[in-house]
């Protein structure tokens, strides 16, 4: 590891330009102040306040002479978010609205009072539609503003993800270390696990994943732009040593969900670092064999830790009450077929068809399953509509890390796995739900559906092989 890496001058990135400078504090001020949901409102509130006015200033800088515009796939993916919410929004006649599915009991309930012939929207729960639109909305701004963005700009704003993630590494070290409801308790005052800005534990987990990416990719780009020599050993150490950390930190949010997903963020680190660590097939064997051998001494050694005792603690719960709210939300899904109950409905509708066998004194407050939670709520045109976005998106990530001669085939890489972690984690939990991860997703979609311009420089063939 003592040879130096071939590199060549580059900018990593350039000269900061008021769009960048704009999503790079859009980005940063949503993983600080949008990890609260809807159980704390007032945190997301001045977030959607922040992000309206960096929306407007974007809006009224594109009437420039040189404003860059979004692609025609960002604007269709956008037009997708917003749409979607607003159509449910419009009043329907009366004609319309009594023969959708589920609206039985409303209609009941409104002929009492003499209110059934009202015009009424698609959705059942309008206020929560609307509040569900106006999150989703400045999510719509950001994908935009990222489909404009150049390889040098593009690297501001994962050097933003990294550094925050980093940042609430040092936040949940002050959860850990203080008592409970100490100052660095945004959220839940008698949760003992690394929390960060993040009300959910696994919402946190998330972010240190896409921080383990996000900051290979940067680093990665650091090395081929730098204007001089530098050492193999410092840069995979430089990186080796913070993933761990990170690595870490995932561990001590009690995410079981963020730990059994550690592999995808090391894989994706492997693959952008392969050409430097020429690993062949038995050489990756042994990593990983050697990866799962110290994490076992590990645990093993630390294993009368009591931190890590409530852990890895976690995986030892006899009952898991996800499924049945699974069972739930799949019956309230047939019932209200095809059309859905409204986006942000799932509360109450939940709450009026959830069996009385399984009912506790916690609210349930989603589905732990962001695709059955999307059928309920918007229907067959939702699910449409969301798989048209994946195949676009889809079909952008074929071409952007198809394609062996891009300079941005790294970021390119790099959105994709954040976007598959987010995915992935989707399917017993509710990261989308966030609007941190919602506008770290957004950017990512942005970055995929961009015009694929190389940004400053023309890189040379040997750049280009390590990239």
């Amino acid at each position: 590891v003592r040879r130096k890496m071939p590199i060549k001058t580059m900018p990593i990135y350039g000269k900061l330009t008021p769009i960048s400078a704009l999503l790079a504090m859009a980005v940063a001020a949503s993983m600080i102040f949008g990890g609260g949901g809807s159980g704390w409102p007032l945190p997301e509130l001045v977030l959607q306040c922040i992000l309206a006015g960096f929306s407007f200033v974007w809006i009224w800088m594109l009437t420039g002479a040189t404003a860059r515009m979004p692609t025609r796939q960002a604007l269709f993916l956008a037009a997708i978010l917003i749409g979607l919410p607003v159509l449910q929004l419009i009043p329907l006649p009366p004609i319309l609205w009594h023969n959708m599915a589920g609206r039985e009991v409303e209609v009941a309930a409104l002929q009492l009072i003499g209110g059934d012939q009202h015009w009424q929207p698609w959705s059942m729960t309008p206020e929560r539609t609307l509040a569900s639109l106006l999150a989703m909305a400045p999510m719509a701004v950001l994908l935009l503003m990222a489909s404009t963005l150049e390889r040098a700009e593009r690297n501001l704003i994962l050097t933003g993800i990294t550094a925050v993630a980093l940042l609430s590494l040092l936040v949940g070290a002050g959860q850990l270390s203080g008592e409970n409801a100490n100052i660095f308790r945004f959220y839940l005052p008698g949760v003992n696990f690394l929390n960060g800005f993040q009300s959910h534990h696994n919402h946190q987990a998330d972010i240190l994943l896409i921080a383990m990416v996000a900051l290979t990719a940067v680093a990665k780009e650091y090395a081929l732009g730098r204007g001089g020599a530098l050492h193999l050993r410092y840069f995979l150490g430089f990186v080796g040593g913070a993933s761990l950390l990170l690595g870490v930190g995932v561990i001590l949010t009690a995410s079981r969900s963020g730990m059994m997903l550690l592999p995808v963020p090391i894989f994706a680190q492997l693959w952008l670092l392969r050409r430097w660590l020429k690993l062949g097939r038995a050489q990756w064997l042994m990593a990983m064999t050697g990866l799962g051998i110290f994490a076992l001494i590990l645990a093993i050694a630390l294993s009368n830790n009591a931190v890590l005792a409530r852990v890895f603690g976690r995986f030892q719960t006899a009952t898991e009450f996800r499924p049945e709210i699974w069972h739930d939300t799949i019956y309230a899904i047939r019932h209200f077929l095809p059309w859905g109950s409204g986006l942000g409905s799932f509360i109450p509708i939940f709450t009026s068809i959830e069996r009385l066998e399984v009912v506790s004194d916690l609210l349930t407050n989603r589905a732990h399953n962001d695709y059955l939670e999307l059928m309920l709520e918007a229907g067959i045109p939702g699910a449409v509509l969301f798989m048209v976005a994946v195949l676009q998106i889809g079909r952008a990530a074929w071409r952007g890390i198809g394609d062996s001669a891009s300079a941005m085939r790294a970021q390119n890489f790099c959105s994709v796995i954040i976007l598959v972690i987010i995915g992935l984690h989707s399917l017993i939990d509710y990261p989308m739900r966030s609007m941190s991860l919602a506008a770290i997703a957004a950017v990512c979609a942005g970055f995929l559906l961009a015009t694929g311009k190389s940004g400053d420089v023309q890189v040379s063939n040997t750049v280009r092989d390590n990239t």
